[in-house]
């Protein structure tokens, strides 16, 4: 696995990147998520990296929201029903980590922020 440097993080990007395993272990301050795909963009070049995970260790909180309704409801991080199917976008910084997508409720947008910890991205 390779994991990638800051200058490659600032790059990536997710476009509907489907979710192949996602894991929220509050009792561990364990985050992880596992995409299919990812884009580094710089510039006008575009690379393709597949198998992406990312790890989020030792974090003080994370709160998960699913939009129902025209509006944000928070919801149990850790239960499964509201897991990402895809990763759309991610945001990392002030130590706060944002990612958002589609989840496994009816298609529903929803995005997890999770505060502090150890943030990697790795791709194979």
């Amino acid at each position: 696995m390779k994991r990638l440097n800051d200058a490659e993080l600032e790059q990536l990007n997710f476009e509907n990147s489907e979710v192949t395993e996602m894991v929220v272990n509050p009792e561990g301050r364990a985050f992880l998520i596992r995409c299919n795909r990812a884009d580094l963009i710089d510039g006008e070049a575009e690379t393709s990296v597949d198998n992406v995970t990312l790890t989020i260790k030792d974090w003080s909180a994370v709160q998960a929201r699913l939009f129902i309704d025209d509006e944000f409801k928070v919801v149990a991080a850790e239960d499964s029903q509201f897991f990402l199917t895809e990763v759309c976008e991610l945001s990392h910084e002030g130590g706060n980590t944002m990612i958002s997508g589609f989840s496994a409720q009816e298609g529903s947008w929803a995005d997890y922020t999770i505060e502090g910890g150890t943030f990697e991205v790795h791709t194979n």
